[in-house]
């Protein structure tokens, strides 16, 4: 952990969205973006995992998705990472 510079692999983007500077630097310069659900993720899991999901991936608007509100999504039978 630390700041960005060239020597980084992946840069997590904690509350940052999809325009930031930040995630904008790190995609321009070829990066691996991730938030902290990745580390989260690799930690439970106990090795890397895929940081191409899009569940790793910066949001476009922290507000979430207009009109999404009404929406209501039940999963059943998942475990863990899963």
């Amino acid at each position: 952990m630390g700041r960005y510079d060239e020597s980084c692999t992946h840069v997590m983007v904690h509350e940052l969205t999809y325009d930031d500077p930040i995630y904008a630097a790190a995609k321009k310069d070829k990066k691996t973006s991730v938030i902290d659900l990745w580390v989260v993720d690799a930690l439970d899991m106990g090795m890397l995992v895929d940081s191409t999901k899009i569940l790793y991936k910066p949001v476009r608007d922290l507000n979430g998705i207009p009109g999404s509100k009404s929406l209501c999504n039940c999963l059943t039978g998942y475990q863990s990472q899963d």
